[in-house]
């Protein structure tokens, strides 16, 4: 998906049926993201990068996906990492991303 101020990646496991979604959304006036939850997730601080973020563990992880969530206030974006994957891996794969400049 490519909007003007959304970017979202799919990647897909067909063997194991599993899916994980990257995004990152450019925060400006009128931005909002909002995130379903239900009563058996956990809500934990985190930080990812040195930065403020917020995990949502769901009690199945195999079957319903984890988010993970962090702005970065100085280039106005907000990620998130969505995905069938457990507290670590998730934290992992969004300590991976990068900030990177492209001169397009």
């Amino acid at each position: 998906i490519d909007w003007p101020t959304y970017i979202g990646i799919k990647y897909r496991n067909e063997e194991q049926q599993t899916m994980l979604l990257f995004n990152y959304i450019y925060m400006q006036q009128g931005s909002a993201s909002s995130f379903e939850f239900e009563e058996d997730t956990t809500i934990l601080p985190v930080t990812v990068n040195g930065l403020k973020g917020t995990l949502f563990l769901k009690n199945d992880w195999e079957k319903e996906w984890n988010v993970i969530t962090w702005i970065d206030p100085d280039s106005n974006l907000q990620f998130g990492v969505y995905g069938n994957l457990n507290e670590t891996d998730i934290l992992t794969i969004a300590e991976s991303v990068s900030l990177v400049e492209n001169d397009k």
